[in-house]
């Protein structure tokens, strides 16, 4: 198993509970003074005084939760915040608060045809084609519509984005974030050679910009590729160049280091993958990422299989 870092299933798992769903729809279909009730916002929600303070709260929480990777109020919060700015007259948060419904629908729920729409329905608000909004908005359609498999609508804004990014320096950071979607976009497809060359862009931008957390990222998402073309060595280079820029951020290390044991079995060097599978469970628990918890079991347990120690695979996967 390999974990895209553009891609929604950074965590390394594309499974949720249906039973949630409903019940988090069911949340959804109740007033604001209803969701209030059920303590869905922090304690300092509820000292604020008018419904433009709330509206901005929210915003700021949204935020601060998409850049944490903690989606689960995310839709919630974002359809509070919807109400807020229109009862307060504050047309310009809702294109914002539609973004984020699209992220909670993309990344949360896997939801890609519900994504597309919030993304789309949030364009208008932001037109300037290099608007910062509107740049991510382009990204995350095409992202969405390359998980569905729709190779037109995905290819048709591969071509408006690569428009927009010539008339952008090499130094911009939009510019880079582009180039890794577009080569996210490309590989998804199998075409890898293309892929490999807007992910080198990316990563020429980074080393320009000295932003080795970028870099970083850009390195991991390249290592896939070259593990989708079943060129594991490759991968396990860039991955571990890749670690060493994010040695300091958990969430996407405990990924990389889980991928470097995956690409170490695929070369039948089971030591070596026991080693880094080791490493990426001490920092997936230290920030309770349980998802990585549980890949690196089966994948320790296929390690066991290969070995012929079927009692130990089992009471392993048992476990987890």
């Amino acid at each position: 198993m390999v974990t895209n870092f553009f891609h929604r299933d950074l965590a390394g798992s594309k499974k949720w509970v249906v039973s949630l769903f409903f019940l988090l729809q069911g949340l959804l279909s109740q007033t604001v003074q209803s969701q209030e009730k059920i303590s869905l916002f922090p304690d300092a929600f509820y000292k604020l005084k008018n419904d433009e303070q709330k509206a901005l709260f929210l915003k700021r929480l949204i935020n601060d939760s998409i850049d944490e990777g903690q989606l689960t109020n995310v839709y919630a919060w974002s359809d509070a915040g919807m109400r807020y700015a229109q009862q307060a007259g504050l047309d310009s948060l809702i294109g914002y608060f539609l973004l984020y419904k699209g992220k909670a629908h993309y990344y949360h729920f896997y939801n890609n045809d519900s994504a597309i729409y919030f993304f789309k329905k949030a364009l208008p608000y932001f037109p300037g084609k290099t608007n910062r909004q509107h740049l991510i908005l382009i990204r995350e359609i095409m992202a969405a519509y390359s998980s569905t498999g729709n190779k037109d609508s995905t290819f048709a804004y591969v071509d408006s984005t690569k428009e927009i990014m010539d008339a952008l320096p090499d130094t911009s950071g939009a510019k880079i974030k582009l180039a890794e979607v577009v080569g996210t976009v490309y590989s998804d497809f199998g075409l890898f050679k293309t892929a490999i060359s807007y992910y080198q862009l990316a990563i020429n931008g980074c080393l320009l910009n000295s932003n080795k957390k970028g870099l970083g990222m850009v390195l991991a998402n390249l290592a896939l590729v070259y593990e989708q073309m079943e060129e594991n060595k490759k991968a396990i280079d860039f991955s571990k160049e890749a670690a060493g820029y994010l040695a300091d951020v958990k969430m996407p290390l405990a990924t990389i280091l889980s991928n470097v044991g995956s690409n170490y079995f695929n070369l039948s060097q089971f030591d070596s993958a026991r080693y880094y599978l080791k490493r990426s469970d001490s920092v997936a628990k230290e920030i309770n990422l349980v998802s990585i918890v549980r890949t690196n079991a089966n994948i320790m347990g296929s390690i066991y299989t290969e070995e012929k120690k079927y009692r130990d695979a089992r009471e392993l996967l048992d476990e987890n």
